[in-house]
């Protein structure tokens, strides 16, 4: 029976607040150890399941070694691929049978094409993405037999499968209804050019110690295992195939953790801890919230558009006297303010309700009322929204609204803003991620 435990999840998940692998905890390190060891024991399910270790093959997170990480630093997560060797060099190695562990719980599937930005190799994100249309072509189309025989395998299965446009979304998270309109998209020129799709399911937290995963890699690999056999390189296609003793291994490597990476999981654990702090302590500081702020004060100052202007600093509250009912983080451009009650600045705003985080462009409040009173001062601030927002139509392209529509539980004058909402858990953009994993 091989297990991947709740307790080495959740360590997982609390390390992506460091960035360093040497940073990590002795549970932490342990944690890492012992799922990766699994995770190579599953390959070798996953490959016996497929057919022979002759045929088939399964790596594990590349460059991740459990003395030092990958060169030092965090993986994004912990994997492995179960790949048909034949594919190695037109295919890339996919498609694969795959589990991926992550402090969300574990994803297992089929992935038809990891997406090139999954990966740090430049060479293999590149030929990815010029492989992935001949793979795509090379599977069972829509409402053929080798589709029905799948679809029927899966119902039969009684899992909740997801048809996917890539893998690493958040659970519950399904683009497509059903294996043929996977299959459809994947065979469109949108489908082409997007260049990832996987079918997968999810083992949550709650569940993990219960799993045997040992059976559950059996499974998705007996599921897949037509196909796996079937989505292969045509001739000329493999013509560039060297022979299998003499074809250079791919390279699989996953980006490293990256600030982006430290600022996520931060702004998560902010979200779900500051309410219950909120309504049970009076204010003060508090001795878990204020090194969180300060890490993802720190994470955001280290992001690259931050660096490349050092003059926009970072600052934070989570109140005066009293907890914040809206907790907010600015980015402030010195040569504008220095100030949230005066002028421009970006901000990231906490509804009342901890629901998400909004991302805006705020401007202050405070001076204006002081100069134009009350009635007058909404008047002014509406009209400074709209010359802003003429100045910035292409954000609405990026997904912020160009609007008023905010909601943060709660009245304030502040409302004059251009956003864009991050739902937690996952503090996706309308349906696309705001931090990538």
């Amino acid at each position: 029976m091989i297990q991947i435990a709740r307790r080495d999840v959740e360590l997982l998940a609390q390390s992506r607040t460091k960035a360093r692998y040497k940073d990590l905890s002795p549970d932490q390190h342990q944690a890492y150890r012992t799922i990766h060891t699994a995770l190579e024991q599953l390959g070798q399910v996953a490959v016996t399941t497929l057919g022979s270790p002759q045929d088939f093959a399964a790596k594990v997170t590349s460059g991740f070694s459990v003395q030092g990480g990958v060169r030092g630093y965090l993986p994004k997560d912990l994997w492995f691929g179960a790949y048909n060797r034949r594919n190695l060099a037109a295919f890339v190695g996919m498609p694969q049978v795959f589990a991926i562990v992550s402090g969300q719980g574990v994803e297992v599937g089929f992935a038809a094409t990891i997406h090139p930005k999954d990966f740090y190799n430049k060479t293999t994100k590149l030929k990815i993405r010029k492989a992935a249309p001949q793979i795509f072509a090379a599977l069972p189309p829509p409402g053929s037999a080798q589709a029905e025989t799948l679809t029927q395998a899966l119902a039969r299965s009684n899992r909740s499968w997801l048809f996917r446009r890539k893998t690493r979304l958040g659970p519950g998270v399904a683009d497509f209804t059903d294996l043929d309109a996977w299959l459809s998209f994947l065979g469109s020129a949108e489908g082409a050019n997007w260049a990832r799709g996987s079918i997968s399911r999810y083992i949550g937290l709650e569940e993990l110690d219960q799993t045997n995963f040992e059976v559950v890699v059996q499974e998705v690999a007996t599921l897949f295992a037509p196909w796996m056999h079937l989505v292969v390189p045509l001739a000329d296609q493999a013509s560039d195939l060297l022979s299998r003793e003499s074809t250079e291994e791919l390279d699989l490597s996953m980006p490293l953790l990256t600030t982006e990476e430290v600022v996520r999981p931060a702004l998560e654990e902010f979200l779900s801890r500051f309410s219950a702090i909120r309504g049970s302590i009076p204010f003060g500081r508090h001795a878990e919230l204020w090194p969180l702020m300060e890490r993802l004060q720190t994470g955001l100052a280290a992001l690259p558009p931050l660096q490349a202007h050092p003059q926009v600093k970072v600052s934070w509250s989570l109140g005066a006297g009293v907890w914040a009912t809206v907790p907010w983080m600015a980015l402030m451009d010195e040569r504008e303010t220095s100030s949230t009650q005066r002028g421009l600045y970006a901000v990231f705003l906490f509804p009342q309700d901890m629901s998400g985080v909004y991302l805006t462009l705020n401007q202050g409040v405070t001076e204006v009322v002081q100069q134009h009173r009350r009635s007058a001062g909404r008047q002014e601030l509406a009209a400074r929204a709209r010359r802003a927002r003429a100045m910035v139509p292409s954000l609405a392209e990026a997904d912020f609204r160009l609007d008023d529509s905010i909601d943060l539980q709660t009245t304030s004058l502040a409302g004059h803003r251009l956003r864009a909402q991050y739902h937690c858990p996952q503090i996706l953009p309308r349906g696309r991620r705001a931090f990538r994993p």
